[in-house]
């Protein structure tokens, strides 16, 4: 697990208010709905969370309106922006179906497919 803050702590407890919010809104456990989901929750949770991605691994934000399964504005991440990102999807998802569709869960992934390479590379020396 990555060791900054954001990743390490903040996500979690991100996560843990995004399921007390589908709480909130009558789902609870495996549930599916869109009862919790909110724009302003969408936008600050999922900014928050590919902040934090982008931080311990670089990479950019993005605008493509038509890509294709993704929100308008995603995240490029890694050194090469070469990993793509749809933290604001992860929110929409986690919101409809649950704890399953973790930040922190996600930001572990992206941490581990963007180091990997650098990490092959350092051992093949």
């Amino acid at each position: 697990m990555p060791s900054s803050d954001e990743l390490g702590n903040t996500l979690p407890e991100l996560d843990a208010a995004l399921i007390e919010a589908r709480v909130d809104a009558g789902l609870e456990g495996d549930a599916v709905g869109d009862d919790a989901v909110d724009g302003d929750t969408i936008v600050l949770a999922g900014a928050y969370a590919g902040e934090a991605i982008r931080r311990e691994v670089g990479g950019e934000w993005r605008y493509a309106p038509l890509a294709p399964m993704m929100q308008p504005i995603f995240l490029a991440a890694g050194p090469d922006q070469g990993t793509t990102v749809n933290p604001l999807g992860k929110v929409i998802k986690l919101l409809t179906s649950g704890p399953e569709d973790s930040l922190a869960f996600l930001a572990q992934t992206v941490v581990r497919v963007v180091r990997e390479p650098r990490a092959a590379e350092v051992s093949r020396r």
